[in-house]
């Protein structure tokens, strides 16, 4: 377990100097970045994030910089300059192996499409540290609370949903790491998921756990084809 789903300990004076570092250097990473739905500071999101796992009862000084830090390298830097390696290694010396550690766990290989990005989180999730499963839940609700309110205006209806349907699927492989962040996945399927499936199926079709499993695995399926017409189109 990443933390006691009781633990009353309160973060250390040392362990906060530390996390306002974290913070510090991922707002001036994200200088100038906004989010895609309603255009507020980037920043936002990773703070949302670390909020999010304090409310789990987080206090690892680790978890909590990784979770502010956990966008820098693949939103801040490009993967294939030369410049690369020696971000990644600031971020070691500035905080902690640890620390990286769990920030690259939840990093995206951007010189992947986008396609094989998604395929790689949901199939390599249940293989992630118990800090890194913990962020990426995180990461994923705070990102569908934001696309339910302020969606991108150049989304599909339909590739909002995926996005969506793949999110939970992704959570529900981090399972198990603290009660409270899988009460956050069920309502999380209470929440944003269920309405999609209530929109598009019969209630017959989903009155049981099988059946809701099927429709999640055809509306991930959409999701992907959605993907790809999408970079297709982007090479035409």
């Amino acid at each position: 377990m990443a933390s006691s789903d009781n633990d009353e300990k309160k973060i250390s004076l040392k362990s906060l100097i530390y996390i306002t570092k974290a913070i510090d250097f991922a707002i001036r990473r994200h200088a100038g970045q906004t989010r895609k739905g309603d255009g507020s500071p980037y920043i936002t999101h990773p703070l949302h994030v670390m909020r999010i796992l304090m409310e789990f009862g987080i206090t690892d000084k680790h978890i909590l910089a990784a979770a502010v830090l956990h966008d820098v390298i693949e939103d801040t830097t490009d993967p294939t300059s030369e410049d690369y390696p020696a971000f990644v290694e600031e971020i070691e010396s500035k905080f902690s192996a640890k620390t990286l550690k769990m920030v690259l766990e939840v990093t995206d290989d951007k010189t992947l499409s986008k396609f094989e990005r998604k395929v790689i989180q949901l199939k390599n999730a249940s293989s992630k540290s118990d800090g890194a499963k913990l962020i990426k839940i995180a990461d994923k609700f705070s990102n569908c609370a934001d696309l339910h309110t302020s969606p991108p205006k150049s989304w599909s209806q339909e590739m909002i949903e995926g996005y969506i349907v793949w999110s939970y699927l992704v959570t529900k492989e981090c399972k198990g790491v603290n009660n409270i962040a899988d009460i956050l996945i069920y309502n999380f399927f209470c929440s944003f998921v269920l309405p999609i499936i209530n929109d598009r199926y019969l209630p017959h079709e989903f009155d049981s756990p099988e059946k809701i499993d099927h429709c999640l695995q055809l509306m991930l399926y959409d999701y992907h084809d959605a993907i790809l017409a999408e970079e297709n189109a982007k090479k035409d």
